[in-house]
């Protein structure tokens, strides 16, 4: 027994995930059942009304990204930053399937080495100019990329994003939507969800139920995956043109929330069917305004907005958002 959980111990927590995820079959948003039982929704990533943001680096449209910078120094490669954000989101379907997902609630993962689709690393040294969102997120973390001695410091970045339209995998327990709403909910895994009667009857080895045990001990989630080999391939994502490497890099801040037990939402969420374009707005800190404040501002359309000053800044420093 001991040998066993020796080995289990030392199993990647990535392939704990996928472990777990792969017992259970797929199911489209407009098959799903809000009978607060585990299911695995397969369905295009939408952004919730007001909820639309950017990946930093790449300015993605997306629901979630993950993005770790690494500086080289004295022959070797230290990580200066990891910054990881999910905001509430849809998974929906062909067949005018919905079922809302609460950022907070989510793990996302896949099966490959970073914990996002594109997690191939691009680097920058003194011969190469910086992209305006790495610069910002250097900035909003307390970091410069010019050296002591000027120039550019050796960086590199790894990027990675659940982009709308994109086919995802959620694992949770489905409820009914708020207020006889026609939107199911997904709410996060318990651990007494499972019974031995139900480990038995679906053929789980001792790794699997390990791996669920660990899971919903540690953690208490949404488990999210753009893994083909969970999504199962039964829906076609819907592509998205990625904007230029040129544009400025600038996305809405979202302040993160404490991870619940359960989701009780005290609304239903509306869909939004197209995400308008954002409006770039300059934000300069007022004296007194300390990071991690919130500003509430009336943005040029005329709408109220509110946004939390950035990690690293100052009062009469200003930054930029879209709304």
């Amino acid at each position: 027994m001991s040998c066993c959980w020796c080995i289990f111990c030392c199993y990647p927590e990535p392939q704990k995930i996928r472990r777990v995820i792969a017992k259970f079959p797929a199911c489209l948003p407009s098959a799903a059942q809000p009978n607060r039982q585990i299911q695995k929704i397969v369905g295009r990533a939408q952004a919730a009304s007001g909820q639309a943001f950017y990946s930093p680096i790449h300015n993605r449209p997306c629901v979630h990204y993950n993005v770790t910078v690494q500086e080289y120094d004295n022959e070797s490669w230290e990580t200066i930053i990891e910054e990881s954000q999910t905001v509430d989101f849809f998974m929906v379907d062909d067949n005018g399937g919905s079922v809302f997902v609460k950022g907070s609630t989510v793990k996302p993962f896949t099966v490959t080495a970073t914990t996002s689709t594109r997690g191939n690393p691009f680097s920058f040294n003194s011969s190469a100019s910086v992209p305006p969102g790495l610069e910002t997120l250097m900035q909003r973390h307390g970091r410069k990329t010019s050296g002591f001695f000027g120039g550019t410091k050796t960086l590199r970045v790894f990027e990675g994003s659940f982009d709308l339209g994109e086919v995802l995998a959620c694992l949770g327990g489905v409820m009914p939507g708020v207020n006889g709403g026609p939107t199911h909910q997904m709410v996060p895994l318990q651990q007494q969800a499972i019974t031995p009667e139900y480990i038995a009857a679906n053929n789980w080895d001792n790794f699997d139920q390990k791996s669920w045990d660990y899971l919903t001990t540690k953690y208490q989630c949404v488990l999210m995956s753009d893994s083909p080999e969970l999504t199962e391939n039964i829906l076609a994502p819907m592509q998205q043109q990625p904007p230029s490497m040129t544009q400025p890099m600038q996305r809405v801040m979202v302040q993160q929330q404490q991870q619940p037990m359960m989701m009780v939402p005290q609304q239903q969420p509306n869909m939004v069917q197209i995400v308008p374009a954002p409006i770039l707005m300059s934000v300069t800190i007022p004296q007194g305004v300390a990071p991690g404040t919130t500003l509430q501002l009336q943005a040029p359309d005329g709408r109220t907005v509110q946004v939390v000053v950035p990690q690293g800044m100052q009062p009469g420093m200003s930054f930029q958002i879209r709304v």
